[in-house]
């Protein structure tokens, strides 16, 4: 026998207040838009810039002869080059020579890899959806570029 009491007791939940959209301006000239989107490419271009200098000073700092450190450095440096390079692989391209900046990182996963044994987190697999997602997002596809 069903509980009478259930639905009695339900509150009924109070209706959100409908947003109201940002206010624009009545329109925004060509040259604003333009302005707007050189801004942005400078800006994610920049951004990918370090990601890029950063991957290649971990690099440079792990391969470098003059360090004498220790094992546990080694490990820590270690752990900065592949933060770095997973930092530089989920950082969206905005250019075509940017995809073959990204295809440094996996050379070097794949190149690893293959002295050091297969990594157990798949980076290489990992790198090559970044590099996908990238093509895809500058439109190109199955050897023909969008127009």
């Amino acid at each position: 026998m069903p509980n009478a009491t259930v639905r009695a007791k339900a509150r009924t939940m109070p209706k959100p207040a409908p947003a109201e959209p940002p206010s624009k301006p009545p329109f925004e000239t060509i040259e604003s838009i333009r302005q707007r989107a050189v801004a942005e490419s400078e800006e994610a271009r920049a951004l990918f810039g370090r990601a890029y200098c950063r991957w290649l000073r971990a690099r440079a700092a792990l391969d470098d002869p003059d360090v004498n450190g220790t094992e546990e450095e080694g490990a820590t440096r270690q752990d900065e080059v592949d933060e770095a390079a997973r930092a530089l692989l989920v950082t969206p391209v905005f250019f075509d020579d940017m995809v073959w900046q990204k295809w440094e990182v996996l050379e070097h996963f794949v190149s690893a890899d293959s002295i050091d044994g297969c990594a157990t987190d798949n980076r290489a697999v990992m790198a090559l959806g970044c590099i996908k997602a990238d093509l895809v997002r500058l439109g190109i596809r199955n050897g023909r570029s969008a127009q």
